[in-house]
């Protein structure tokens, strides 16, 4: 999964949070962001495109630990477990951070070195959307045709979801609707 959160912060970085957000089954980012925020949040995912964050001996540095679990939202990662210690006879505090993708259901660590004085409240914590995942709560569908019939080819299990490959495809035409 590493090789994975590293592209989508790539991708993050070179799109920028606005467009980024628009392609997003979730529309993270989220819209409003203090300045602050999204600081942190490109720091955070510049370090990572850099390799950084996947081990011990390379931490993520100089982010608020909410600003790390942000990016790890934007990206369909929700945290499981924060182990935080001071680090001996050094001003940082490191942080192991267990995160799982909320659709594949792959966990991924993280790791960071960090001030106390930056933000880390769990209170203070932005609550991803995807708590909320169900059947209300779908993707935006720019293009659906309505299938009269069609040959199935592949079904298999994602995490938690069901998919199915169809061809050969038989439709009644098609519908489009602009998202924005």
């Amino acid at each position: 999964m590493s090789g994975y959160f590293r592209a989508k912060a790539e991708l993050l970085l070179d799109k920028s949070p606005e467009i980024y957000r628009k392609g997003d089954f979730f529309s993270h980012p989220p819209e409003k962001m203090s300045a602050q925020e999204k600081k942190g949040l490109l720091f955070a995912a510049s370090q990572v495109a850099e390799g950084l964050g996947f081990s011990p001996d390379k931490p993520i540095q100089e982010v608020a630990l909410n600003h790390l679990i942000m990016l790890a939202h934007c990206f369909h990662f929700k945290e499981l477990k924060v182990n935080s210690h001071q680090i001996p006879e050094s001003p940082f505090v490191s942080d192991k951070i267990r995160i799982k993708h909320v659709i594949t259901g792959e966990e991924e660590t993280l790791y960071l070195h960090t001030t106390p004085d930056l933000p880390r409240s769990r209170s203070k914590r932005r609550l991803p959307v995807f708590q909320k995942i169900g059947p209300d709560y779908l993707p935006r569908i720019g293009y659906y045709p309505s299938v009269l019939e069609s040959k199935l080819t592949e079904k298999g299990q994602i995490g938690e979801y069901s998919y199915e490959v169809h061809t050969d495809c038989t439709t009644t035409g098609s519908r489009y609707d602009d998202p924005s």
